[in-house]
């Protein structure tokens, strides 16, 4: 039986399958001009060789929501959960189902790991709480973020310089740059700090 908890308790870490996403390569490594491939099979097919043995998702503090999540949020919840269980594709659908995604079809690698493992979401069993998080913004809360949503995939992998003009304000003294920003990066790199809160915490 596939099992997933959500508790408090004080474990550190993360291994979940949206996590280990991010073990695959750049999206723009699986973009030919005679040929098409599919990220999330290199990703599941990883899974599927070296599946974790336990997962664990830390919601307890700092847990960033909005348009584009981690990278930048004024002000991030403090949903005070920490998830784990020994099935990762149970957890990570119990921690979508908490904010707010219904339908694991709207997410490329849960619909993906449904298709290559099975879906265990009738088998699931939470232990702890089990109710949705309050007021938490995904990045379709509103007309305007879902249309930065829409444009977000071709603007980050290929009108920006592969994220550079998402690059969040950092401590220049601590992480110099390698060559001095352009005129250009500047303004844009600073456009997107406004609009998207990439800053520092004051």
């Amino acid at each position: 039986m596939a099992k997933s908890a959500a508790m408090a308790c004080a474990v550190v870490g993360i291994a979940d399958i949206v996590g280990l996403a991010w073990m695959g390569g750049r999206c723009d490594e699986f973009i030919f001009a005679d040929r098409q491939a599919h990220r999330e099979n290199a990703i599941m097919m990883l899974l599927d060789e070296f599946p974790p043995q336990f997962a664990i998702l830390d919601a307890y503090a700092s847990a960033a929501d909005g348009l584009v999540g981690v990278m930048g949020c004024r002000e991030p919840k403090q949903p005070l959960r920490f998830y784990a269980g020994a099935d990762a594709l149970a957890l990570d659908i119990v921690a979508a189902r908490h904010m707010g995604l219904r339908d694991l079809r709207k997410s490329s690698v849960l619909r993906a790991a449904c298709h290559w493992f099975g879906n265990p979401s009738e088998h699931i069993e939470v232990i702890g709480e089990d109710g949705p998080l309050s007021d938490w913004k995904d990045p379709y809360h509103n007309e305007v973020s879902t249309l930065l949503s829409l444009l977000a995939f071709p603007v980050y992998v290929m009108g920006s310089g592969r994220g550079s003009m998402f690059l969040p304000e950092m401590d220049q003294k601590a992480f110099p740059f390698i060559r001095p920003e352009t005129f250009c990066e500047r303004i844009g790199r600073g456009g997107m700090r406004l609009l998207l809160g990439l800053h520092l915490p004051r």
